[in-house]
């Protein structure tokens, strides 16, 4: 028998103690785990049933991904989202970064039309492909605007609608008288209102809908539009309405005691100012509101010269 041939079959005293070294090794890993799996199931005395039954694994195994709640996996994915990377700086323009750890703007409704009508009214590559020069220049066209009609043929328009279409009924019962006929002694006359939608407002006043206030706005409004003519240069105001105080003016309440009354001092006027040309259209009146009557009291339109 060679030496070669002893040694393979004896190994040298290095090799045993390297295998002694790696058999005590296994033993300690061994313990250690059957340790391991008594602590995690107290329930289960018998640390061999145990190991039997489910066969521990190695703690350090590179394979075993750790176990996350949904709280901690959100966390992870914006921590990878908003922090800077080897990889995502080659990829990402410095502005990037700012964007992503911003906080996102919530749109508003006002803000999705403000896009969608950005989107309707420039020329995309979609649009492109479907509409052709042509339809494109038409769309530019100045021919296709249409400028607005004056205000004397708006007015003549709404005076046709109002003759042509059938007047609503109303359920409260309307009363006027000027200024005259007040100083005079004389008592209200019928008011008749024309414009639908005026009529319509009273309507709504009476079932709740809208105020007084609201109508009382609406009443002298469409008195001055009977009475005033429209023409150039004319600047039309907003009417204005002040509620008045029935406890400190009891002279507002003559001859319509017996209801609950709502008082406002309305006006509205128009100013023409133009090329040393001035002159002042202008309505006012006291409006006396109940559930069932409107009186518009000491109403008076003048012109001045």
């Amino acid at each position: 028998m060679t030496i070669f041939e002893r040694l393979a079959g004896n190994g040298t005293a290095a090799s045993k103690a390297r295998e002694a070294e790696a058999k005590e090794r296994r033993e300690q890993l061994q313990q250690r785990r059957l340790r391991d799996a008594g602590a995690l199931s107290p329930r289960t005395k018998n640390p061999t049933k145990l190991q039997h039954l489910n066969p521990p694994q190695d703690q350090f195994d590179p394979l075993k991904i750790p176990t996350r709640t949904p709280t901690q996996k959100d966390e992870f994915f914006n921590r990878l989202a908003t922090h800077e990377t080897i990889s995502s700086a080659a990829h990402h323009s410095p502005g990037d970064s700012e964007r992503l750890s911003s906080p996102r703007k919530i749109a508003s409704p006002r803000d999705g039309n403000a896009v969608h009508n950005r989107l309707y009214r420039q020329e995309t590559a979609c649009s492109k492909a479907h509409h052709t020069k042509e339809d494109a220049e038409r769309a530019r066209s100045p021919k296709n605007s249409h400028p607005a009609p004056p205000p004397s043929l708006l007015k003549r328009h709404v005076e046709h609608d109002a003759a042509s279409s059938p007047q609503i009924p109303i359920k409260m019962k309307l009363h006027i008288r000027s200024k005259e006929e007040k100083n005079e002694g004389k008592f209200y006359g019928n008011l008749d209102i024309s414009q639908n939608n005026v009529r319509k407002c009273i309507n709504s006043f009476h079932s709740g809908k809208i105020s007084a206030h609201a109508l009382a706005f609406d009443v002298i409004t469409a008195l001055f539009d009977r009475d005033f003519t429209p023409g150039p240069h004319w600047d039309r105001g907003s009417a204005k309405v002040e509620e008045l105080d029935l406890v400190i003016d009891k002279t507002l309440l003559n001859g319509e005691e017996g209801e609950k009354f709502e008082c406002f001092g309305v006006e509205k006027e128009a100013v023409l100012d133009w090329k040393g040309v001035y002159r002042v259209a202008k309505s006012d009146a006291t409006i006396k509101i109940s559930s069932g009557n409107l009186y518009v009291d000491e109403y008076s339109y003048f012109l001045t010269a």
